[in-house]
């Protein structure tokens, strides 16, 4: 089984926050929702203990809808989401 990693990292030290493992299995067999999803999570579980200034990622469409979702629920990341 096909399976993906996401890391959640901090820029400035360099150190890895979070990891997050997605299944295929769990997105229906597509890669880039494996990838929403493992995002989603991992911002999800690192906003209940840290404050997040700056999200950087790839320019994926989807990954943008998520941030911009998450814009109206995180006021903490809001002012960093085009």
């Amino acid at each position: 089984m096909s399976k993906q990693l996401y890391t959640l990292m901090e820029h400035f030290l360099d150190v890895i926050i979070d990891v997050e493992i997605v299944d295929v299995r769990e997105s229906g067999g597509v890669s880039c929702t494996m990838e929403r999803l493992a995002l989603r999570r991992v911002i999800e579980r690192t906003m209940q203990d840290l404050h997040i200034n700056e999200t950087v990622t790839d320019a994926s469409g989807m990954i943008i809808k998520l941030l911009r979702d998450f814009k109206g629920s995180l006021n903490e990341i809001s002012d960093y989401i085009v």
